[in-house]
């Protein structure tokens, strides 16, 4: 994971095959413009710009927005059952073993 964090570009890009693959997560700004205003090009200038090589071949394979949230579960333990550890929370862990 590589973070990206300045007054004009906030983002983490993400390993995602540990060769060639990767992504970039940027960090919208709520009046900033939206996904649908935001064109291929501009994607991949961003990507460039965020990396610091302006010439670094990218292939924009899709782009989504993801929008975080919190929720917190009504219990943790049902009997022998625990809610713990990775099985916690919603997102996929980025680090460990499958």
């Amino acid at each position: 994971m590589y973070t990206i964090s300045r007054p004009d570009l906030h983002g983490t890009f993400l390993a995602v095959d540990n060769e060639r693959r990767w992504l970039f997560n940027m960090v919208a700004d709520r009046d900033g413009p939206g996904l649908d205003q935001i064109d291929d090009s501009r994607c991949v200038a961003m990507i460039r710009s965020a990396s610091e090589l302006p010439g670094l071949p990218v292939r924009l394979v899709a782009r989504q927005v993801w929008h975080a949230a919190a929720q917190v579960a009504d219990r943790f333990r049902l009997g022998v059952v625990l809610l713990a550890g990775d099985a916690a929370h919603l997102t996929t862990r980025t680090v460990g073993s499958a």
